[in-house]
């Protein structure tokens, strides 16, 4: 494949997959508890986008911390979550993948994970938010 191809076949893909954040929350049900005696709910929000010399400059989508963290706190909000608590954030960014391509437009992915409190009720109501139940037989 020429290296123009290659280019134009690069910004298709990061066009049609940039601007991609997803928020899951892993439901536990009955099986954890927090010390309250409320369901325990683990949340994780994700952004991807491609950026521009491996600085925060997002071209197609916006893979930035700010960007998950804001998805993270508009699902929160949206639940209704109280007792918010983020343990942890990531930003990978894959300049490795199709070297000298990605050294120019590296695909960038930021992950916030964390626990949220709030009604059961609240889940039902929620649009666009993946539940899932975790498997702990490991």
């Amino acid at each position: 494949m020429p290296p123009r191809s290659l280019l134009v076949a690069l910004l298709i893909v990061g066009g049609v997959s940039g601007g991609c954040t997803s928020t899951t929350i892993y439901d536990f049900d009955e099986r954890l508890r927090t010390i309250d005696g409320d369901p325990f709910h683990y949340m994780t929000s994700s952004s991807f986008g491609v950026h521009f010399l491996m600085e925060p400059l997002p071209l197609f989508g916006d893979g930035t911390m700010d960007r998950a963290l804001g998805e993270f706190e508009d699902s929160a909000l949206e639940l209704r979550g109280y007792n918010i608590r983020i343990a942890e954030t990531e930003t990978t960014t894959y300049w490795w993948i199709l070297p000298p391509i990605t050294f120019l437009f590296p695909p960038v992915l930021s992950k916030v994970y964390g626990d949220i409190e709030f009604e059961a009720s609240a889940l039902e109501d929620a649009e666009g938010i993946e539940v899932q139940e975790p498997d702990l037989r490991r």
